[in-house]
């Protein structure tokens, strides 16, 4: 994980002083739109089983889980769309399966 001030740093770079779960450039509408096609592009392939909810005080807009009864893994998906850009993080897990804050930070080389 990387030290705490190299975190903070980073954060002051890229978030917005106001609203510091996006940045400066956020789109609600735009995040909305991509939203809603991300949670009925997954409702298609998978049905109504998917749930899905916005985030709040995070950087992310919101998740989708998949539950593992129909995602074809015998375990959840989960996926979720960044403020940061039309960007998404998907992966699976027992129970939520959503990651924690602190997984996946590495030091920057």
């Amino acid at each position: 994980m990387l030290p705490t001030d190299e975190i903070r740093a980073l954060l002051r770079e890229h978030d917005d002083p106001h609203h510091l779960e996006r940045p400066p450039t956020f789109e609600l509408v735009t995040s909305r739109d991509r939203f809603a096609g991300l949670v009925h592009a997954l409702e298609e392939r998978f049905g109504p089983a998917c749930s899905s909810a916005l985030s709040q005080d995070s950087s992310t807009y919101g998740g989708i889980t998949v539950p593992a009864d129909v995602s074809g893994l015998d375990r959840p998906l989960w996926v979720l769309l960044s403020n940061f850009g039309g960007f998404i993080t998907a992966g699976t897990g027992d129970g939520e399966g959503m990651p924690g804050s602190e997984e996946g930070l590495t030091r920057s080389s």
